[in-house]
C-alpha cells in the first residue's frame, strides 16, 4: 500500500463515515508533503485532545515512510 492510500485509510477510520477526505501530495526540497483536507467540523477528530491523534497519525505515517525510504511531512487543512 502506498503512503497516500495508507493516510486515506487511517483518516477514514477516525472521521465520521461518509465524510469526504482528500490527501494532496507534493514535494518540497526532497520531502514528500501530505496535506490532509477534511471538513472543518471533523478537524478536531483528526487533531485530538492535545494533538494526541495527529501525533499518533504522524508516527504511523513516518514508520511507513521509513519502510519506503522517504521523508514525509503531514499537514492538516480544511476544505
Amino acid at each position: 500500500m502506498e503512503t497516500k492510500a495508507f493516510i486515506e485509510y487511517l483518516v477514514g477510520l477516525i472521521i465520521d463515515e461518509g465524510t469526504k477526505v482528500e490527501v494532496i501530495e507534493t514535494e518540497e526540497e526532497g520531502v514528500r508533503v501530505y496535506r490532509i483536507i477534511v471538513p472543518i467540523e471533523q478537524t478536531g477528530r483528526i487533531i485530538g485532545k492535545g494533538g494526541k491523534v495527529v501525533n499518533a497519525l504522524r508516527t504511523l505515517i513516518r514508520l511507513k515512510a521509513i519502510k519506503n525510504q522517504e521523508r514525509v511531512l503531514i499537514k492538516i487543512g480544511n476544505d
